[in-house]
């Protein structure tokens, strides 16, 4: 039986530190290492949202998750999706997971998706 593998868990990253952090940087002129150890944030991190502040010549810093990015559908497509196969399930002709992922695919692919 081969060793299993060992994850680190993150912390979840607390919102209002970061964005205190991030203004404690740029306008307190503290160092992103005393900024990351005051508010128990990475530094590398704390450096890359700082940079990408800067270049977006925002007036406040809002900080925001990065994997809103990567999902496929909409809320409102999503919702429809689900709808459909509920009511595909409620009239006896439910789908397998296989046939699911082939209609989520021709749906995306009519929308459009990547």
């Amino acid at each position: 039986m081969p060793p299993s593998k060992l994850r680190v868990k993150r912390p979840p990253i607390n919102k209002n530190a970061f964005e205190v952090a991030v203004t404690d940087v740029l306008k307190n002129n503290l160092s992103f290492r005393e900024a990351a150890r005051g508010h128990n944030i990475s530094r590398a991190t704390l450096t890359r949202h700082v940079e990408k502040y800067k270049d977006s010549n925002k007036e406040n810093f809002e900080y925001s998750v990065s994997y809103d990015i990567h999902k496929g559908f909409s809320k409102e497509e999503e919702s429809l999706l689900v709808s459909y196969l509920r009511q595909a399930a409620r009239l006896h002709y439910g789908l397998t997971l296989s046939e699911v992922k082939i209609l989520a695919y021709q749906y995306a692919k009519a929308n459009n998706k990547k």
